[in-house]
């Protein structure tokens, strides 16, 4: 999930656009693209990409999923376990000081 943020004149946010992907905003805003923004939790809600029309899975698409979660561990470079992603649906979810939230 990319999103495209839209400032005012005192620099505070008033739009988030969301994009897919990063390719595709950088062709959706052109000369205003500011560089990769990516790497951000959906919405609860689908979205759909400006610019390519793609719906973007929100939260609660996965919420409704019959999956039993096979989860691994999103890490940084430093060790720190900051989300966990299903192997089999794609859901993923944050977690608060390397603890696996719960569902």
């Amino acid at each position: 999930m990319h999103y495209h943020i839209v400032e005012d004149k005192d620099g505070d946010t008033v739009d988030a656009i969301p994009y897919c992907s990063d390719f595709c905003n950088k062709e959706g805003q052109g000369d205003k693209y500011r560089g990769w923004n990516g790497c951000h939790e959906g919405a609860d809600y689908d979205q759909e990409c400006a610019n390519c029309g793609e719906v973007i899975r929100g939260l609660d698409y996965y919420k409704e999923q019959d999956c039993s979660h096979e989860w691994r561990e999103c890490i940084t470079t430093d060790g720190v376990v900051v989300a966990h992603s299903c192997n089999k649906c794609g859901a993923w979810k944050k977690t608060e000081a390397g603890l696996l939230t719960s569902e």
